[in-house]
């Protein structure tokens, strides 16, 4: 059969364990919030009720999980019974013993677990016959566990056409339970009854043990469950309000009643205000409440009142001031009290700067006027902006020459003070005046570089007032050159002045010089000193480096000889000379490379030519001597007669070597070159012919002297024999020349 079910799930209920069951009408139960047996009741309505026409069946599924757990039975002749199926197990018997009479439950009676189930189909008659709202206790299993529940029935007339209302089950298994409870019925709402309106402070408890507690009783007059809701509305202040307490009233079947209690919240009392302690402070010490204390305020309904103060200052040294504070809570109740701050300076001033201590120069008289220094002086007060300064001594003292101590004092006006030492100093910064002595020139002792200490004299020296030292850094000795001596004259005052005076070490010893030895170079060679025994040599006693130098004179020609001097000069001008003799030997004659021609005369009518000259037509060289003399022998002019005669050309250097060549000369008569003419004449007397033994000797003579070849041979060929004599005459003429010298 098609049915509606209302479920109403997990209602608690109210009753104390111990008052379980609840089957007085008038058992006074504890008040919410005490211990109580729990029974979570799953209740289903059928709407509409369920009803078996006989002969017919209608299903009890208690747990609603689509299989029934009991079904009533409707016999054809109104016999009515009820049995377990599915997880149903039994119903309350009225016997105790084998089948019996299902037992009739009337509204709030208890259904319990002690009862006398029976797994048997139980009958139903007598008992059954025309009850409305009669209830069947009824055992079945969810999972294992045994449950209570009932039916909640109509039975008519003949147990004809019952009509099944519905059925409930309590969720808690008996095991849980140590004797599970349920109540059928429980049909009407329970009633309630609020505790009376109050009026409370703002600091007390709005908890319903301080303002009351509604009760509620069900449908069988046992106490239910109570809950509230409050609904607060706001008042004439954030701390006085008006709360509509709601209180409800909840059977187990989730069946409630309500009602109000009006709950009414005051501010009537000002906060409770504690000002921090009087304190006595130092003039500058901060007076914000973080250092001298604040006030604090305590509030039955606010937990942070509003603190604020007022200072009114009076009286100086001390100065005094009366701090009012006041609290003030959101409801306007206010509180005052009062902090007397007492504020003392026995603090001197604090001195920032001082004047900066001035050098004053003396005057004439060594004297110096002291200026007012208060106007250096920064100085700053906590209390006073206007302080006082003096100075001691006064300006316009005239000070002398040192150090003066000046007091600046600074006073506030409670009389304490501060003091600023400055030292003036007088200073005599007018440095004396020095002329220095007249330059000195001395010379180094002999042998040496270096002078003693000569005179150096005395500074003129002066000062506005007075000399102390006068001193000069002149070394123990003197060395060679210019030495700056500076004279330092200092006053009693310190300052001083400076003056140089020249002293003048003069150098007197000349350098020693060694020359080279006398040379002999050959005439051609290079004369410089390199070719003629290296340069002189020169040491000096003050000058490492003394310059050396030389200068030649001109070659003697008599001699061919030159002198070369040598000087050597030390960076004092001191010179050292000496002089190397240089000889040029010539020992190569010249050479004629070219020599005159044979010369044929024609003879006039005398029988004779004149010999003409011909050295012009010779041309020579020689090593040494840029002009060479060149002779003719017979010289021109000579008158020679017919025949041929031997011309000797000679060209001789300074020195008197020599070379020759000879020409012959033929005088032919007629006049005409066909003519031969008689024929040569010997040159020299009859009787000698080319050969013989005087002729021989004339020749060598004539060699020796002259260095003419001997029978018109050259003069290579004629060399060893004239060889000797004229080494002869060139040695003769060599002493003749050393001689002279």
């Amino acid at each position: 059969m098609a049915r509606d079910r209302i479920e109403n799930t997990k209602l608690h209920a109210a009753a104390n364990r111990a008052a379980a069951i609840c089957s007085a009408l008038f058992i006074v139960v504890s008040l919410i919030g005490a211990p109580a047996a729990s029974a979570d009741v799953i209740y289903t309505t059928l709407e509409p009720p369920g009803t078996i026409i006989p002969p017919g069946t209608l299903d009890i599924d208690l747990d609603n999980d689509a299989s029934a757990d009991f079904v009533l039975t409707l016999g054809l002749f109104g016999n009515l019974t009820v049995g377990p199926v599915g997880n149903g197990e039994a119903v309350v018997a009225e016997g105790a013993f084998g089948v019996g009479t299902a037992r009739r439950y009337l509204r709030c009676e208890t259904v319990s677990g002690t009862h006398n189930f029976q797994g048997a189909t139980l009958p139903m008659g007598g008992l059954w016959v025309g009850v409305e709202n009669a209830y069947i206790g009824l055992r079945f299993s969810i999972a294992g566990e045994t449950h209570l529940g009932w039916a909640h029935l109509d039975v008519l007339a003949g147990n004809s056409s019952p009509l099944l209302k519905g059925y409930a089950y309590n969720s808690i298994p008996e095991s849980q339970l140590g004797g599970d409870t349920i109540s059928p019925g429980l049909t009407a709402p329970p009633s309630i009854t609020c505790p009376p309106d109050v009026a409370i402070r703002c600091d007390e408890s709005s908890d319903p043990s301080q303002t009351g507690m509604a009760t509620g009783l069900d449908s069988c007059f046992c106490p239910t469950a109570v809950t509230f809701e409050d609904a607060t509305a706001a008042g004439a202040c954030p701390h006085a309000w008006v709360i509509t307490r709601m209180w409800t009233a909840t059977d187990a079947f989730g069946m409630t009643t309500s009602c109000d209690q009006l709950i009414t919240v005051t501010d009537p009392d000002v906060p409770m205000l504690t000002c921090p302690d009087d304190v006595t402070v130092e003039c500058g010490t901060s007076l914000q409440t973080s250092e001298l204390g604040e006030a604090t305020a305590t509030d039955a309904c606010d937990v942070a009142p509003v603190i604020t103060y007022a200072d009114e200052t009076s009286s100086v040294c001390p100065t005094v001031i009366t701090r009012t504070w006041t609290a003030a809570d959101a409801c306007g109740n206010v509180a005052t009290c009062q902090q007397i701050i007492t504020v003392e300076d026995t603090t001197a001033p604090i001195i920032l700067d001082c004047p900066v201590a001035p050098d004053l120069s003396c005057d004439e008289a060594c004297l110096a006027a002291l200026p007012d220094l208060t106007s250096g002086v920064s100085a700053t007060d906590v209390c006073d902006s206007e302080l006082t300064i003096e100075q001691t001594p006064a300006s316009g003292t005239m000070l002398g020459l040192g150090v003066t101590d000046v007091t600046i004092t600074i006073t506030d006006d409670c009389g304490n003070s501060s003091e600023c030492p400055v030292s003036v100093t007088v200073a005599d910064d007018t440095p004396p005046t020095i002329v220095c002595p007249e330059n000195v020139t001395v010379d180094a002792g002999a042998g040496t570089c270096t002078a003693a200490p000569p005179d150096l004299g005395v500074p003129e020296v002066d000062d506005n007032c007075g000399i102390d030292t006068v001193t000069n850094d002149a070394p123990a000795i003197f060395a060679v050159g210019t030495i700056t001596v500076t004279w330092t004259v200092t006053d009693t005052g310190g300052n001083a002045a400076t003056c140089e005076q020249l002293v003048t070490v003069r150098d007197v010893n000349a350098p020693t010089l060694i020359c080279p030895v006398d040379v002999v170079v050959e005439c051609g060679d290079a004369t410089n000193p390199a070719n003629t025994g290296g340069e002189a040599v020169a040491v000096d006693l003050c000058d490492p480096s003394p310059v050396v130098a030389y200068v030649d004179s001109t070659l003697n020609e008599a001699t061919y000889a030159f002198t070369r001097t040598w000087t050597a000069t030390d960076d004092s001008g001191n010179v050292a000379a000496c002089e190397q003799y240089i000889i040029i030997r010539d020992s190569t004659p010249p050479v004629i490379t070219t020599c005159a021609e044979d010369l044929t005369l024609n003879a006039g009518d005398s029988g004779s030519a004149a010999l003409p000259d011909l050295t012009a037509a010779v041309v020579v060289t020689d090593n040494c001597d840029g002009e060479v003399v060149i002779t003719q022998n017979p010289p021109a002019g000579t008158v020679l007669p017919l025949g041929k005669t031997p011309v000797t050309l000679r060209a001789t250097d300074a020195t008197g070597l020599a070379d020759a060549c000879l020409v012959t000369v033929t005088v032919v008569a007629g006049g005409g070159d066909d003519d031969p003419g008689p024929g040569p004449v010997p040159p020299f007397e009859p009787g000698f012919p080319c050969g013989s033994a005087r002729y021989l000797l004339s020749r060598f003579l004539m060699q020796s002297l002259f260095g003419v070849p001997i029978c018109g041979l050259g003069w290579f060929t004629s060399m060893p024999v004239c060889f000797v004599g004229l080494l002869a005459i060139k040695v003769r003429l060599r002493r003749g020349r050393r001689a002279r010298r």
